[in-house]
């Protein structure tokens, strides 16, 4: 049976998914709840549910409807910073986390094409409205969005939104030593999302030649692109970043983080879930649950990237220096 969009609203296993913006339409899928709990993200790798219906962009942004009353409430991040396993805690800890939905990707694509488009940040709010809708009674929702999607920040943060935010970091050294331990397909990543933030601020395309000129090697390249990622992401933090906590904090003490971070985001969740939560992520890699986890393996990890990589490493930290102000 068809669905009023009053009823696609108010349900929110119809999770809003994707925007075909040459046919303007907006695509929900009818998400599995046990899918979106057991997944590491929901950025369109694996399916979520069976489709769900596609409704004209100019009727859904016009639709009047019940928005939820609770405020938006997000965790940004740099990638490769410890915040999906903060979400994760959080989810188990008894918050609903969405880990990188795919429609704030697609927003933020739009946002990169036409950053002065004033239907953008319409967009970003109706995609904002409908992911915090409440699955259970009284059960907060927490959104973690793709570090792609870190232009988007001072739309989701207007003031006007009134919005909950906390920010996940890594200083430079951490950040450059995580991209090269995943190998060239993480370089490649970070090397696109550098490219994405730059398109949606003044002079970026000018920062990416300057990368394109200072080097001619392929890996320095990458590491130097990573770095340029960082920087773009820190800057989109800007003023906003009011609670920032640290990979190293969060790994060195993942308690007193995870309670200060439900604080900022003003989350009644008590200590005892907290523990518990922590104890029973704290031994699975939260992007791969399948496979055991350890501080001490990601150290080795990056004790061999060091060895091998150190003079790409030294060079690419010295010439950020001198380039980002890192």
């Amino acid at each position: 049976m068809a669905l009023s969009l009053n009823e696609l609203f108010g349900r929110a296993d119809f999770l809003p998914d994707t925007i075909d913006f040459a046919e303007k339409r907006l695509n929900f899928v009818q998400a599995d709840r046990s899918r979106v709990e057991q997944l590491p993200f929901i950025d369109g790798r694996e399916p979520l549910g069976k489709a769900g219906p596609s409704v004209s962009l100019a009727d859904a942004l016009a639709t009047e409807w019940e928005r939820p009353r609770e405020p938006d409430r997000y965790i940004f991040h740099v990638g490769f910073c410890g915040s999906t396993f903060l979400a994760t805690v959080l989810q188990h800890a008894g918050v609903f986390a969405l880990r990188e939905p795919r429609i704030l990707i697609d927003v933020s694509d739009a946002y990169e094409a036409s950053p002065t488009d004033p239907a953008v940040p319409q967009l970003v709010y109706l995609a904002a409205d409908l992911l915090r809708r409440p699955w259970r009674p009284d059960e907060p929702v927490v959104c973690k969005p793709s570090n792609w999607c870190n232009n988007l920040i001072p739309v989701l943060l207007a003031p006007e939104r009134k919005a909950r935010a906390v920010f996940i970091t890594a200083t430079p050294h951490e950040y450059l030593v995580a991209a090269l331990r995943g190998g060239s397909g993480r370089i490649e990543n970070v090397a696109r999302t550098a490219h994405h933030l730059l398109g949606s601020t003044p002079n970026g395309l000018e920062q990416w030649n300057e990368v394109m000129r200072s080097t001619a090697d392929p890996l320095d390249r990458g590491a130097r692109l990573a770095l340029v990622a960082l920087r773009a992401s820190l800057t989109a933090f800007g003023p906003h970043a009011k609670s920032t906590f640290t990979l190293h904090e969060l790994y060195e003490r993942p308690r007193e983080v995870v309670s200060a971070v439900a604080r900022a985001l003003q989350l009644d969740t008590n200590e005892a879930a907290i523990e518990a939560a922590i104890g029973h992520v704290g031994g699975a890699h939260s992007k791969q649950p399948d496979a055991s986890y350890s501080i001490g393996e990601r150290t080795s990890l990056d004790r061999k990237v060091e060895e091998e990589h150190g003079a790409v490493i030294g060079s690419a930290l010295g010439w950020a220096e001198q380039a980002l102000g890192f």
